[in-house]
């Protein structure tokens, strides 16, 4: 009885670790849309600032060629700085899931032990005398 209790609580605890995982996907999937879609949009405001610098650079007189090596300049600098942050953050990344893959162990197999442990305790009768009451 106590064996079929325990696998229930398992089931349940199994179930709702599913649906808390589940909920944590949606979220993520929804966090990942929205980080594409920003960055579209953000794509397209920078692309309309160069061509704005741009067009400025020929109105105050300088040559068309000039101006737009300056903004292409400008455009590469902003992409290397860019690139260096992102390779940076990706190794800081993989520094930090190497540690804690190595340090972490699963919840499970605490719950399990807990598990364990309780049925260990119900099944061992209690040491203690039960006190008298006058």
């Amino acid at each position: 009885m106590i064996g079929k209790i325990a696998s229930l609580a398992m089931i349940g605890s199994t179930v709702a670790h599913a649906k808390l995982l589940q909920r944590f996907l949606e979220g993520a999937v929804i966090a990942i849309a929205l980080t594409i879609f920003s960055a579209i949009i953000t794509g397209i405001l920078v692309v309309g600032g160069f061509y704005g610098a741009f067009v400025e650079l020929e109105n105050y007189g300088v040559e068309p060629v000039t101006a737009f090596l300056l903004i292409m300049g400008i455009a590469v600098l902003s992409a290397a700085l860019l690139i260096s942050l992102t390779l940076r953050q990706l190794r800081q990344l993989r520094i930090l899931s190497q540690n804690t893959a190595l340090h972490s162990e699963s919840p499970l197999l605490h719950v399990g032990g807990v598990v364990h442990a309780f049925i260990d305790g119900f099944r061992t009768p209690s040491l203690r005398t039960p006190s008298r009451r006058l």
